[in-house]
């Protein structure tokens, strides 16, 4: 991603007599990277603002606008009432690296990229963003230019490097926009299921739930599409498979210890005359780290326990201060969900990740018993649920796989990847575009989609592609080149009865 930037034509500059580039400065609210020249940045205020203006009244009403050139992709979308966020993509970024490494012809894949692929990028990115932050237009009325300016670069920058490569563009759209499952028997189900709400009704504060296997969703009781971008933040787009823990900030890492010593040093130097000083509360949503997106600090933790949630003590040695002074930080980030503030807490127990939605209230990071009865519950009763959750996991990742395919429920959004359908296969032969296109002649509302379309096939010299959707259900398989268009048939009505016999309607 060159560059994102936020515009508001609607505003206007506040001086007498203003010029041309007055108007254009007022209205860009955000530009990165910052250090571009100021005509580069009004021209690209002016392009974005032409190319809507012009092309709105010729393009069909979808709420964005993806716009092709040799080497530069421009996607706007307004995604709030006269804001428009902007990203524009360099093409040799994204491709050359990958296509060099596996030894192919100079970049031409990004013209097979359909606009909706693009849209789900930007929609994906500002849903990042909305989760931490509300809305563009709660930051630019609670904060001044230059303050926003510093946590929308924290957040373009990292949103980047982590979503936006070589490795991302060979996705599905629906990877942005679904949860990957390994199927568990009804019985471990209703253990889960148990388990969390025993900790709803126990704790009343705690609001939502979510709950993770070594990166597959087990259950949630969130709504839909927060679910779907808080997954994204824990499990990242293009890691879906290994089993990696969460990319967020851990009390044990080296920023939180430094954090921690930088505190202690200025209490320790002011300390309290006389008598013991009583325990403090530092919330970890303040200095030094108040502008910062939460996201950017990945670093991981080897332990068991609260990622962002409760509580860590430490005491501070320092003969210069009477008696011990206890500090107890909370770090726990607001997050929005329909417009209402919560707090993030997340615990983990080996690949179980327990993601809990608190009530934002003032007692929770003032009076800690509370958060301290959550702590000791889950030590006491998640070690056990991700016993037996890896057991039931296990047993079905043994399991081979008899064809390759990929699999989407619309209903609940839910992903499953052959465990033969590497990444690298992926790559190796294009076959991501293939699949993208075939997903849109799928899709009645796209470009290449048909109303009634639910069967299409394509052949390769290295595979039959089929795709089909039946019940809400879009399943790719991939066959070999071998076979004849009969054959290819009886393979797919032999896949069905193999993994869906007891759902599809044959």
């Amino acid at each position: 991603m060159t560059s994102a930037y936020i515009i508001n034509p609607s505003l206007k500059p506040n001086k007498p007599h203003p010029i041309e580039e007055d108007h254009q400065d007022a209205k860009l609210l955000f530009y990165h990277p910052e250090e571009f020249q100021i005509n580069d940045k009004r021209s690209h205020v002016g392009i974005s603002e032409g190319v809507v203006q012009f092309f709105g009244l010729f393009a069909e009403t979808k709420g964005y606008m993806v716009i092709n050139s040799q080497n530069y992709t421009h996607v706007m979308k307004e995604v709030e009432p006269n804001y428009w966020l902007n990203l524009i993509f360099f093409h040799r970024e994204l491709f050359d690296q990958a296509e060099a490494e596996l030894g192919s012809k100079p970049p031409t894949k990004f013209a097979q990229i359909e606009d909706s692929f693009y849209e789900v990028i930007i929609s994906h990115c500002y849903s990042l963003y909305c989760l931490f932050h509300c809305s563009f237009d709660k930051l630019f009325k609670e904060q001044s230019r230059e303050d926003a300016s510093v946590l929308l670069k924290d957040f373009f920058v990292t949103y980047a490097k982590e979503y936006v490569n070589s490795n991302t563009i060979d996705y599905f759209p629906w990877n942005f926009n679904g949860f990957c499952y390994c199927p568990i028997d009804k019985k471990n189900f209703m253990r889960t299921q148990l388990f969390l709400n025993r900790i709803k009704e126990k704790f009343t504060f705690v609001k939502y739930t979510l709950l993770l296997y070594s990166n597959y969703m087990i259950f949630n009781d969130m709504p839909s599409a927060y679910a779907k971008v808080l997954y994204t933040y824990l499990t990242g787009v293009t890691e879906r498979r290994p089993k990696v823990k969460p990319k967020l900030f851990s009390y044990d890492s080296p920023a939180m210890n430094e954090f921690r010593s930088k505190r202690e040093k200025a209490l320790s130097s002011n300390p309290s005359s006389g008598a013991e000083k009583k325990a403090e509360v530092i919330p970890i949503d303040s200095e030094p780290y108040s502008a910062a997106f939460k996201f950017w600090q990945i670093e991981t933790s080897d332990k068991n326990g609260f990622l962002l949630g409760p509580s860590v003590a430490s005491s501070v040695q320092n003969p210069a201060v009477p008696a011990p002074i206890q500090n107890i930080y909370v770090y726990m980030p607001k997050i929005y969900i329909e417009g209402q503030s919560y707090r993030l807490c997340i615990y983990t127990v080996v690949g179980l990740i327990v993601c809990l939605v608190l009530e934002d209230k003032e007692e929770l990071l003032t009076d800690l018993k509370l958060l301290n009865k959550l702590s000791n519950h889950l030590k006491r009763k998640a070690i056990d649920l991700c016993r037996i959750l890896m057991q039931s996991i296990k047993k079905n990742e043994d399991l081979p796989d008899a064809y390759q395919y990929y699999y989407y429920n619309y209903v609940n959004n839910a992903i499953k990847i052959s465990s033969k359908l590497t990444n690298e296969e992926l790559r190796k032969y294009e076959l991501s575009v293939i699949l993208n296109n075939l997903h849109e002649c799928m899709n009645p509302n796209s470009r290449l989609g048909k109303d009634n379309t639910t069967l299409c096939a394509y052949k390769t010299k290295d595979y039959w592609i089929v795709t089909f959707k039946i019940l809400d259900r879009e399943i790719c398989v991939l066959l070999s080149p071998m076979l004849s268009i009969e054959k290819v048939e009886e393979e797919r009505l032999k896949f069905k009865q193999m993994y869906f016999s007891s759902i599809f309607v044959l």
